[in-house]
Formats: structure tokens, C-alpha cells, sequence
């Protein structure tokens, strides 16, 4: 049977964890309040195989100036894990944050669930009372939809502060693309095979540019009211941008399941499963 393999989110106070998996998970559902008020507060991010990614959505941003201290488990301790960037700036707005995955990360017992984690606190001064709507992945947002469009966010629905219903609806559908295509796993470990899923792409970037398209697509079919009028041709010209730039010749998936990326799925992740159209 399949299942939705959620990121697992964990607050932790010191040592009193509240479990945030479900309400992090869906950015259109229930909102969360994180409060990393003392030295030995943490938010705990884990997967059950390496990730090098996640994507907050902010429902009331930190209005603390200070940055993420961020920490892995190499087998022995918690050591200090470089992080790549973060575009949220210690959730003082939405964005991604990103490192680069360590060789020696390893499994450990976090609240008695074992996973691969990262943790992140404040550097300096703490967060208190920070909402989150949610930490997942996505794979394009709205700062690359205003490098096309940078008036799209007069074209926000009523009530929304950002299109990040459409960034995850945008996903959805290239992951249902990738399906289609024959893009699967299969888990190094075991021999089963499984669906793709947004945390197998070793490289978001490489799918930034289709999601863009396709995101302004769906927007712009949203604001037209008739058949023909220069909304609907907007749509339909990011629909074939979105076409073409998915007709990609590379695409780097974590087929054998390990999180870490093999020189296997470099060297074959845009031959052995490559779908002309």
C-alpha cells in the first residue's frame, strides 16, 4: 500500500517535543506556532534518507533579526552543518533553505522516531510566537514568477498573501508528469519499486524553470474571463514553455532510493529513462 511520506517536523523545548508533521505538511491547511525562545530550543527537520531542501511558508513572519544556526548527526555528535543559503532569512519571510548533503550524516533517535535530521535555531536572538503555514518543498515561488510577471502579485486571490497553493499545485502535477514518463524508484535496500516523489529530485533547479511556466499558466488562465482574450494566450504561451522546458534532456532522481546521489544517476539520470514526446 502507498503512503504519503511527510517530512517529520519536531519543536523541541527543552526536551518537551511537540510533533508539527501534519500541520507543516500542507501549505493550505492549518498553521503552527514556533517558539525558539532559549538556547536549547530546536526545530527538528527529518526523512527517512537524506534531503537537502525544505520550503517555509510563513503565516506571521519572525520579526527577529537574526540567522539559523544549523547542526547534522555524523554518527557520533551533532556537528555544525554549512547551510547553502536561506532565502527566509530565519523565517522573517517565506523561501527556501538549502545545504549540501555530508557524506557521514547519519541515522539517530530524535523523540524516539529515527531519521536523517538537521536542526536549526537562532544564532543570536530567538524567535517567539512565529506562525508557520507550512515546511515542505516546492519547487518554484513567487520571486521566480515576478523574474516574467512582476505585477503578478496584484493577481493574488482574495485573502492570500502568496501563490503558494499554486506553487504546490504546480508540483503535484510534474510529479504526475514524472510518473507518467516512467520515472520510479527502486530502494537499494529492498529491490521494491515505488513512485517518484518531491523529495527524489537531487536537484530542485532543475525543475525551477517548468514550474515557473506552468505556475503563470495556471494564473493567468485564472484571471481570464473569455475564450481568446490576452490572458488565455498568456496561458497557453507558459503552457508550452512549461511543455518544452520539461522536455529535458538531464534530470538527476534519486532512483536507488539511498538520498545520497550516486555517479550512477548522474551519468544515467537523462539516459536510461529519457521520454521524447
Amino acid at each position: 500500500m502507498s503512503f504519503i511520506e511527510k517530512l517529520t517536523v519536531f519543536h523541541d523545548n527543552n526536551s518537551v517535543f511537540s510533533d508539527y508533521t501534519q500541520q507543516a505538511y500542507d501549505y493550505s491547511r492549518d498553521s503552527f506556532t514556533l517558539d525558539l525562545v532559549a538556547a536549547d530550543d530546536y526545530l527538528y527537520l527529518g526523512r527517512y534518507k537524506p534531503f537537502n531542501a525544505v520550503y517555509v511558508e510563513m503565516a506571521t513572519a519572525n520579526t527577529t533579526d537574526t540567522t539559523f544556526t544549523a547542526e547534522f548527526y555524523n554518527g557520533t555528535a551533532w556537528t555544525s552543518l554549512t547551510l547553502q543559503s536561506d532565502d527566509s532569512d530565519a523565517m522573517q519571510r517565506s523561501g527556501y533553505i538549502r545545504w549540501d548533503i555530508d557524506d557521514d550524516w547519519s541515522e539517530v533517535a530524535v523523540n524516539s522516531t529515527t531519521k536523517y535530521w538537521i536542526r536549526l535555531r537562532p544564532g543570536s536572538d530567538f524567535l517567539a510566537s512565529t506562525a508557520v503555514q507550512g515546511i515542505n518543498i516546492v519547487f518554484a515561488d513567487d520571486i521566480d514568477l515576478k523574474e516574467e510577471f512582476f505585477e503578478v502579485s496584484s493577481y493574488l486571490p482574495s485573502g492570500e498573501s502568496s501563490f503558494i497553493l499554486t506553487h504546490q499545485s504546480v508540483k503535484k502535477d510534474i510529479l504526475q508528469k514524472l510518473r507518467r514518463d516512467g520515472r520510479y524508484l527502486v530502494s537499494a535496500a529492498t529491490g521494491s519499486v515505488k513512485d517518484v516523489n518531491e523529495w527524489d529530485l537531487n536537484n530542485y533547479d532543475q525543475v525551477r524553470n517548468a514550474a515557473k511556466h506552468l505556475a503563470l499558466s495556471k494564473i493567468y488562465m485564472n484571471i481570464s474571463d473569455s475564450v481568446g482574450d490576452v490572458w488565455m494566450i498568456k496561458s497557453e504561451k507558459h503552457q508550452k514553455m512549461y511543455s518544452e522546458s520539461m522536455d529535458m534532456f538531464f534530470l538527476s532522481i534519486d532512483y536507488d532510493d539511498t538520498g545520497f546521489e550516486s555517479n550512477a544517476e548522474k551519468e544515467s539520470a537523462g539516459h536510461a529513462r529519457l521520454v521524447r514526446r
